[in-house]
């Protein structure tokens, strides 16, 4: 039985929790207070519903009561707030081994979050954990099997030995470029998968995008220096599946929500956690521009007109979307769908070339709808 200290509250933090905690003590470290209350008094996860926690799992708000005892620190924060989380943990961290299960980049640097970790946090063992994981079904207990990836053998079969049990199965890499990316630039897709589910625009639509999808992951990947077969394994295509299928999942739900013409910030209100996807779509796109990688999902800026130069940054207050369809039923050929959710009552300005009149043929308001377009 093992000391185990999660930094992170949320539903996958809560998720790994309830698992463990049938084998191992375990602590979680929260942000919030209301939210650590819930864990404590409650015995239920707030991010959801009808979620029923250990009695035994005890929650903190302060760093060193999780971490003083800790053999193992697990990390679910969001990703954009990895190394400053690092940098708060720092002085109560000694010997202990780190499992990342987070999932992103950093997007000021374009790092990967276990080189953030390296660099704040002086630790032999470090280690990434990824694969389909929707929290709801982790915390249900119906099942899990995961990918821990880390440069050093001894340190993964020390994981697989420790922690897997028969509803809880590990597989072992030493690719952690590919499995971080893998659950990194899923979330792209899946927000496009939302966006074609919730305009009813059919499976095979669906499955267009997915299997691009995962081409362009691993484009990306190759030129990183991942292995090929990691984007064929749990981390990468097991991921991107259960995301892109899944309604559980806050990234689809986020595209779904898209699809109703909801602005962003009312997205982000209404899930209430992190959609770490809105910045992986900056990150590839920075990482596709600095390699020169030539990709058609997530580099739209580099491809269409100017209307779509503010696709990856989201500063527009609706977003167009963009899915190349290899052979379009209606004769188009190769093309790119691209879908621009619903505008507002004003539109953002737009480059001269590229203007429109704010009223329909009738003479009235243009109405609000989504508005479709191909691009060669």
């Amino acid at each position: 039985m093992k000391n185990i200290g999660i930094i992170g509250s949320g539903s996958f933090g809560c998720a790994l929790a309830n698992v463990l905690i049938k084998n191992h003590n375990v602590k979680i470290w929260s942000f919030k207070k209301e939210e650590s209350d819930v864990i404590n008094n409650e015995h239920r996860c707030m991010f959801i519903d009808n979620s029923k926690l250990d009695e035994r799992i005890v929650c903190y708000t302060n760093y060193e009561d999780v971490i003083e005892d800790s053999e193992y620190l697990i990390l679910v924060t969001p990703s954009s707030v990895i190394r400053n989380t690092c940098q708060n943990i720092k002085k109560y961290v000694t010997n202990q081994k780190i499992i990342i299960a987070s999932k992103g980049m950093e997007i000021e640097t374009n790092k990967f979050l276990i080189d953030i970790v390296k660099e704040e946090l002086d630790l032999k063992y470090i280690g990434v954990i990824s694969g389909p994981s929707i929290a709801k079904e982790v915390i249900n207990d119906m099942g899990l099997k995961v990918v821990f990836a880390s440069n050093n053998s001894d340190y993964n079969n020390e994981i697989k030995n420790n922690f897997e049990t028969d509803k809880f199965k590990i597989e072992l890499s030493d690719d952690v470029i590919g499995t971080e990316l893998g659950g990194t630039l899923k979330n792209i897709i899946s927000i496009a998968s939302g966006l074609v589910n919730g305009l009813n625009l059919g499976n095979n639509m669906n499955a267009i995008l997915i299997t691009k999808g995962l081409e362009e992951i691993k484009k990306i990947g190759l030129k990183l220096g991942a292995k090929e077969e990691t984007f064929y394994g749990l981390s990468s295509l097991g991921d991107l599946l259960t995301t892109c299928l899944s309604n559980e999942s806050r990234n689809n739900r986020c595209g779904i929500l898209l699809s109703q013409g909801k602005k962003i910030d009312e997205i982000k209100e209404e899930i209430g956690m992190v959609i770490e996807g809105l910045d992986a779509l900056k990150i590839a796109y920075n990482i596709s521009q600095k390699y020169n990688i030539n990709t058609k999902i997530s580099n739209s800026k580099k491809r269409f007109c100017p209307q779509l130069q503010q696709f990856c940054f989201f500063r527009w207050k609706y977003i167009p979307f963009a899915v190349r369809i290899p052979e379009h039923p209606d004769g188009f050929g190769s093309r790119f769908y691209c879908v621009f959710m619903p505008r507002n009552p004003v539109p953002p300005p737009r480059a001269a070339h590229c203007r429109r009149p704010n009223r329909s043929a009738s003479g009235g308001p243009r109405p609000h709808r989504p508005d479709w377009r191909f691009y060669s």
